[in-house]
């Protein structure tokens, strides 16, 4: 029952605890206040009972308990004990003493006897529950001691308080559970005066988040909205020109349908990218390369695509660069998805004028510094009310926006985490109707090393014997697109095709090849288990093993790894990610045989 009950109300779970913790920095003050009363009591109580009774022995019993609830009392607040054994030995002093009274009074008849119910009262209200059990029992055991003396052995049990003043003392005694009584309903007041203030701020904390979920609940379903309408445009248009390219005989037309294609698959690309970058982004699985790269190149190569989509819409696309250094260590792909994502936006929302991208580097030391990119349009601005919320997962400035320009709302949202790994700084400033500038300052070491001038150049130049290279993919499309972009970047290759691991294991042993591009899930056996056996001691032959896989995460790609590839070439690739991967595994390789 009770594991239900945490189950399905955590939140009263929670606010348990912090009852618990803000009712034990109460019990702190207040077991010390029971202590100072009862330590009044004993000594007043000690007093009257020597003088009314000449009671020395009991005056004494009291003074001595008095003495050693001051010493532990002292001892707690100069943190010497922990706070439970300081309750519980307050306790026991006070038990004892009762103890001590009632065996001085009578025994069962002795009106000190409700004081145990007191006592057990203040263990319930102040002390921790196992802690208050304890003595609850303890205290049970005594009173039944008592009775078992005087009612089976007809133990006669002394009393030192006969007398004239005995009804007085039977007053006082009454009086004093008055008076701790009233404290423990102070108590229980103060108590129920934190639950109270506790459930007030746990409701207001929960209303608090009710808001923000349906805040995230309504960008979700925007999102999905948008993204369900961008992916289903470029779709529609792959399917549609599909379809015409079927029946069309016109060469002409036939290049314009296949560029046509082209643009809507990396555009349908684009968006499937962004919605992977986000949820590794989310997860923390997103790690940055560190390589040597040209930022000059590199921006370069951005513009010229930008210079595309700009040219497509009537506007100019102009880039300026001052200053850069030959080669830096970094991220060249992150680098130019924050860049396309800016410069992007920027061409999305400009109708009329032109987009400008202006690059330079502020040398910090010899081997650091910052790269500066500013991306500053003439489009149509972001409202003040809206910069705040431009960088938030799944929002685009309003739902017009969103209707009329197309996006996914996840782009700005990728640029500022990107930014952030990098440990950068991403700014923005506009003006509704007259542009937005957005600035980005990320850090990079310079490099000194160059890079290998053989990549650049073709197979055929370099190597004169063939390489000999096994696609393995039980997509016969995929091996159709693998097979012609082999074919057309490496002519003098030998190619061998298999549809599962199986099929790849037999073909290693019988053709030996140099290259081995491996998709990871494939029927009968799949990429992983077969580059596992190839990777063992029964083949001698070990070719490099690139893994062909849409699995893109940190714990895929170690997988691959682990299991003996070489290199993880991430689906859908286009030729040149193909090519430069095979040159950079290959070349060395087949150029050292030859």
């Amino acid at each position: 029952m009770l594991f239900l009950y945490r189950k399905l109300f955590p939140v009263f779970d929670e606010l348990n605890k912090n009852q618990e913790l803000a009712a034990s920095k109460i019990a702190e003050k207040y077991i010390h206040q029971f202590a100072y009363i009862g330590i009044a009591f004993n000594i007043l109580y000690g007093l009257f009972t020597w003088v009314a009774f000449a009671n020395q022995l009991n005056f004494l019993a009291n003074l001595g308990s008095s003495a050693l609830l001051l010493g532990v009392i002292y001892i707690r607040k100069q943190q010497y004990i922990s706070r439970l054994i300081a309750e519980n030995l307050l306790i026991s002093i006070c038990y004892f003493t009762l103890l001590f009274i009632i065996f001085r009074s009578g025994g069962i008849l002795s009106p000190i006897i409700p004081w145990f119910a007191i006592m057990n009262s203040v263990s319930l209200t102040v002390i921790n529950r196992s802690a208050s059990i304890v003595w609850t029992l303890i205290g049970l055991v005594v009173l039944t001691g008592i009775w078992i003396l005087d009612f089976f052995f007809h133990f006669q049990f002394p009393n030192d308080f006969h007398g004239a003043l005995f009804p007085t003392w039977v007053f006082l005694s009454s009086w004093g559970l008055l008076v701790l009584s009233l404290v423990i309903a102070q108590v229980i007041d103060a108590r129920n005066e934190v639950l109270i203030h506790s459930l007030h701020s746990k409701n207001e904390e929960l209303e608090q988040t009710r808001k923000k979920l349906e805040e995230v609940q309504q960008f979700k379903e925007q999102f999905f909205a948008n993204v369900s309408h961008e992916l289903r445009t470029p779709l529609s248009a792959i399917k549609g020109i599909s379809q015409l390219l079927t029946d069309n005989e016109n060469e002409t037309e036939r290049k314009e349908l296949i560029e046509g294609l082209k643009k809507s698959s990396d555009h349908l690309l684009v968006l499937i990218n962004d919605i992977l970058d986000f949820s590794k982004l989310n997860a923390g699985k997103l790690l940055l390369k560190r390589e040597a790269f040209s930022i000059a190149a590199t921006i370069k190569n951005a513009h010229q695509l930008l210079a595309v989509q700009a040219r497509q819409k009537g506007i100019g696309c102009h880039l300026q660069m001052e200053a850069l250094p030959p080669l830096c260590f970094g991220d060249d792909t992150r680098l130019t998805q924050i860049i396309m994502n800016l410069a992007g936006n920027a061409i999305k929302f400009t109708g009329v004028g032109s987009v400008a991208i202006q690059a330079s580097y502020q040398a910090h030391s010899e081997s650091s510094g910052s790269l500066k990119i500013k991306v500053i349009d003439t489009g149509i601005g972001i409202a003040d009310d809206k910069l705040p919320i431009i960088y938030e997962d799944y929002s685009q400035a309003d739902a017009a926006t969103a209707s009329t320009f197309g996006g996914t709302g996840l782009g700005l949202s990728i640029t500022k985490r990107l930014v952030q790994l990098h440990n950068g700084e991403l700014a923005c400033t506009s003006k509704l109707g007259k542009g937005t500038t957005f600035e980005v300052v990320l850090p990079y070491t310079i490099a000194t090393a160059m890079a290998d001038p053989s990549i650049e150049k073709p197979f055929d130049k370099l190597i004169e014997k063939p390489l000999r290279i096994l696609i393995a993919d039980d997509n016969a499309f995929n091996l159709m697109v693998a097979e012609k972009f082999l074919l057309k970047g490496i002519p003098n290759a030998l190619l061998f095709k298999a549809t599962n691991g199986q099929e790849a294991l037999q073909l290693v042993q019988l053709e030996k090849p140099d290259l081995v591009l491996m998709d990871v899930k494939m029927p009968v056996m799949d990429g992983i288990a077969a580059c596992e056996l190839i990777r063992s001691d029964n083949y001698i032959q070990q070719p490099i093993i690139i893994a062909l896989t849409a699995n893109t995460g940190d714990t895929d790609i170690q997988r691959c790894l682990n299991a003996g590839m070489n290199d993880v070439l991430s689906k859908p690739f286009q030729i040149d990610d193909m090519l430069t991967k095979i040159k950079q595994w290959c070349l060395p390789q087949v150029t050292q045989k030859n």
